[in-house]
């Protein structure tokens, strides 16, 4: 499935979009603003909360008119892009349609593949939304403490939605096209024994039993030397099932 990009990105660097033209915004302070409004997007932002994002340490005593000034700023370039802000008593929110900002895409293209089950049509959906990441989000400002919880929901979110992917690709026989989503997520995650898990069972399922006991062997040692410990009941069988030389269950349907 291929989706088009979105006007507005924050799963990568900050990016704002008219038709092909990249909109500028000047300034960390207004980036910063814009980012916590699109990381909560639809949703008020506290006047508190945006305050803290822009002034960590000691705000001004005219933070409040400061913030205002950057929220008008803001207004007279969004508007070309299909956003708006919206004011209300407590704090900010900025309008926007969910396939205009990529957060919300990803999150509603995952929600439908889900609905789909284990079809073709899913896969395609999760390609999709996969294919909205740019980067690590807002990888390009630095990044506020109050922003902790939303980040690492997405990134948990792009890893499972990249092991619903793998496991459909393993229950369809695609074991290379596997092996190689599997060996890109372990870059990101190298402790995660789940991912390993699963290389070693597509590696096994594709003929390549030497590749899958090394896989085992490497990550044991990682585990061992790094972490001091064992790997887990559910790796360790899948390791014994290779030396036994069994067939791995088939992936679920």
């Amino acid at each position: 499935m291929v989706v088009d990009q979105p006007n507005f990105g924050v799963l990568g660097p900050l990016q704002v979009r008219a038709g092909d033209r990249i909109l500028r915004i000047a300034g960390n302070k207004p980036r910063l603003l814009l980012t916590s409004l699109l990381l909560d997007a639809n949703q008020v932002v506290g006047t508190e909360v945006l305050i803290e994002v822009l002034w960590p340490r000691n705000p001004p005593s005219s933070a409040t008119a400061n913030l205002r000034t950057y929220v008008s700023s803001l207004r007279g370039v969004l508007g070309a892009a299909g956003a708006s802000i919206a004011a209300h008593p407590s704090g900010y929110a900025i309008e926007v349609e969910p396939a205009r900002l990529d957060v919300l895409l990803f999150e509603d293209l995952v929600a439908r593949a889900r609905a789909c089950g284990r079809t073709e049509e899913a896969a395609g959906l999760l390609r999709g939304a996969l294919a909205l990441w740019r980067g690590e989000p807002v990888c390009d400002l630095p990044a506020s403490p109050l922003w902790d919880t939303r980040l690492r929901s997405l990134t948990q979110a792009r890893l499972s939605a990249a092991e619903d992917l793998v496991a459909m690709k393993l229950a369809a026989g695609e074991h290379a096209s596997a092996i190689d989503d599997l060996r890109e997520l372990i870059g990101g995650h190298p402790y995660r024994e789940d991912l390993w898990q699963q290389l070693i069972l597509a590696l096994h399922r594709g003929g390549r039993r030497a590749e899958a006991l090394h896989a085992y062997t490497t990550i044991r040692r990682q585990l061992v030397d790094e972490l001091g410990i064992e790997p887990g009941q559910d790796l360790r069988e899948a390791h014994a099932r290779v030396l036994a030389e069994e067939e791995p269950a088939p992936a679920p349907a």
